[in-house]
């Protein structure tokens, strides 16, 4: 099959497909390579879900290989702002693009070898929206840098059996730092051992499944620890002076007896 539109001005077609059906399909194209290839001067492939209600797809491509690729697409200018797939949810409520993968549901890389490059880049529009948003645990392969505030849910609303932190001081004198070097990258650095902090404060340790190696640390939430530490601590320092202020006061009543009695 094989549709031209000859003129360079307007709003030309190629081909133009449509079905009536509610559940019907405009395209349905099935190849060995590829099952549609098209190139436009303005848009290569406009593709539209009509129906108001329901899980309706605009463009549904599936490939079968287990090296294939669903949907590919790529802008070839060398020079400005393009794009290689763009998607669209007019609802509120909408999915521009939804992703599933067996191993990864979507990945991005950016080829560019100089200035500033994302390999997935997100924003949103919405004053209470989120760029990125991840349900599950995420995890970061180099440094992690933000310009705004790290942010960790603390609300009383969503706690329960609060009580107040006992023994932190004798928890804090058990945790021994370190300095290290990181075997993959030979990178000096400092910190702790997640292993041996397991022992002493578990809650602030991801434990593998195996329960027995550590995944990591969360420095953050050893705060509340110090906090209390320091409190411990100066509670103790407080009873010191006013220890050493008794004694002299005891000592200078002892030192005036004395010396009456000497007269």
């Amino acid at each position: 099959m094989s549709g031209t539109a000859a003129a360079t001005t307007g709003g030309t077609f190629g081909g133009f497909f449509s079905a009536a059906s509610t559940g019907g399909i405009g395209v349905r194209s099935l190849a060995g390579n590829i099952g549609v290839d098209a190139i436009g001067g303005a848009t290569g492939i406009t593709a539209q879900a009509n129906n108001t209600s329901g899980s309706t797809v605009g463009v549904n491509a599936l490939a079968v290989s287990p090296n294939g690729i669903g949907i590919q697409g790529s802008a070839s200018s060398s020079t400005g702002s393009t794009i290689g797939g763009n998607f669209v949810s007019v609802s509120p409520s909408g999915t521009g693009a939804s992703a599933q993968g067996g191993s990864k549901g979507l990945q991005g890389l950016a080829t560019a070898s100089t200035g500033i490059t994302y390999g997935v880049f997100g924003s949103s529009v919405s004053p209470t929206g989120y760029g990125v948003y991840s349900q599950g645990d995420a995890h970061v392969e180099g440094n992690l840098s933000y310009s705004g505030t790290l942010t960790q849910s603390s609300s009383r609303r969503w706690k329960t059996n609060i009580a107040p932190m006992t023994g932190a001081l004798e928890k804090v004198q058990q945790l021994q730092g370190v300095t290290y070097d990181w075997k993959d990258s030979g990178r000096h650095d400092i910190g702790l051992i997640a292993e041996d902090v397991h022992a002493v404060v578990p809650e602030v340790v991801l434990m593998e499944a195996n329960g027995v190696d550590a995944k990591g640390v969360d420095y953050a939430r050893l705060t509340s620890l110090l906090i209390e530490a320091v409190k411990e601590q100066q509670r103790e320092i407080r009873q010191l002076q006013e220890l050493v202020e008794t004694l002299r006061a005891t000592i200078g009543t002892d030192e005036r007896s004395v010396t009456r009695a000497r007269r």
